[in-house]
Formats: structure tokens, C-alpha cells, sequence
């Protein structure tokens, strides 16, 4: 934990298992595989907000009310403009580097 910036240790404290759960359930992604939940709009903007959250050293609550900012249907979409359950990223979160699962499959063959 000391090589991480306090921004970073807040992300870690504003954040939580249970927050974010709730959050997702508002988008109904509840259930959806990691793959899919991770890689959507909802997600980026759960990210965004506790980034924001961390910067300015202030708790916004993940209410209904920044639910509200992204209706249900589009939180569900990809950020990178295809279906979610066809995204793996093997370089990290928030990287650019995208396979579909079929390349993937073939390629560890």
C-alpha cells in the first residue's frame, strides 16, 4: 500500500465490494460474466465518478440519482462499441487491446 498514491488509497476506501454490487445491479448486470459487466458504460462510469470521488477527496453516494445520469439500456452497452460478452482483454483494464474470444481460443491451441 505505499507505493500507491493517496488518490488511489481513497479509490480503494470510496469504493467497496457492496457499492459497486448495488451499482450494478441497477444495470442489471448483476450476473453477467466479468468479461461482459466490466467492459460497460455503467462500469466506466462507476470508475469515473470514484476517480472524481478520490480527486476531490469528497463521498459522492452511488445513488439512483447518478443512476439516472445513464438510462439502463445504455449502461449496458460496451465501451468499445461491441458486445460485451465478445470482449477479453489481456492487457488490463482501460487498455486498448482487444480480442475477440475466438482468436483468443484459437490461438492457445
Amino acid at each position: 500500500m505505499d507505493n500507491i498514491s493517496d488518490t488511489q488509497k481513497r479509490m480503494l476506501r470510496y469504493g467497496g465490494n457492496r457499492q459497486f454490487r448495488d451499482f450494478l445491479l441497477m444495470y442489471e448486470l448483476g450476473s453477467e460474466p466479468l468479461e461482459t459487466r466490466y467492459f460497460t458504460k455503467a462500469c466506466q462510469l462507476y470508475r469515473d465518478r470514484l476517480k472524481q470521488m478520490a480527486e476531490l477527496n469528497e463521498v459522492i453516494h452511488f445513488t439512483r440519482e447518478l443512476h439516472m445520469t445513464l438510462p439502463v439500456e445504455e449502461g449496458k452497452k460496451s465501451i468499445y462499441g461491441v458486445r460485451p460478452s465478445y470482449i477479453f482483454n489481456d492487457a488490463g483494464m482501460g487498455s486498448n487491446k482487444i480480442f475477440h474470444r475466438d482468436t483468443i481460443s484459437q490461438s492457445m491451441q
